[in-house]
């Protein structure tokens, strides 16, 4: 906090340093649920741990609200892509045990399969709303903390919003450059698929 703020902040020096440590502490006490996926069993874990806390520390009424949220959107669509990628390879091997004519097919099939089945799952793991309402969905909580001398006449509302992320983990130290390794790979890969595929139709194998 500058001078400037700190003579014109209603919130003295010592009150923010308190709230700050506060904050500090309270993430790492939050480090123990790394495996924060949407509707999970460290999710829910970690919303009663943020309800318990404020609730034993603030004078605030603090509650769990339910709602649905699709565990397979963003992060939880990871394993399906890939699933969904080595069922794609294996079509296009299989290919080759038939004839000029079968085994065209089966690679169109196979790039068929990957670019339509990639695209839904794409827009997946962009948490695409229209396929979140068809997708199986499961309980997850979000934290509400209410403060208020008298609720009935309350006439200045002030809504404080926040998001506790997991970070995606690893056991590689390096994660970042991983992720960057993944990010030039994946689309190398998905190039060469696409080629093979159509240098498969167009040449055949005999």
């Amino acid at each position: 906090m500058t001078g400037l703020e700190e003579k014109h902040s209603v919130i003295s020096k010592e009150d923010m340093q308190s709230a700050m440590d506060f904050v500090e502490d309270f993430s790492h006490e939050l480090e123990k649920y790394p495996h924060r996926i949407a509707a999970s069993k460290d999710e829910t874990a970690c919303a009663r741990a943020i309800r318990n806390r404020l609730h034993d520390e603030t004078d605030a009424k603090t509650r769990l609200e339910a709602f649905d949220a699709s565990p397979l959107l963003g992060r939880g669509s990871f394993l399906l892509i890939g699933i969904w990628y080595a069922i794609c390879y294996v079509m296009y091997f299989v290919s080759f045990a038939g004839g000029r004519v079968t085994g065209a097919m089966l690679t169109l099939l196979s790039l068929v399969m990957f670019l339509g089945g990639g695209s839904v799952f794409l827009l997946m793991y962009l948490g695409n709303s229209k396929l979140g309402k068809v997708l199986p969905k499961k309980v997850s909580y979000n934290v509400v903390s209410e403060s208020c001398n008298d609720a009935k006449n309350a006439k200045n509302v002030l809504i404080v919003c926040d998001n506790h992320d997991a970070t995606l983990g690893s056991p590689v130290k390096d994660f970042n450059l991983v992720r960057k390794l993944c990010m030039i790979v994946a689309p190398v890969s998905v190039f060469i698929f696409i080629l093979f595929c159509i240098l498969k139709m167009a040449i055949g194998t005999e």
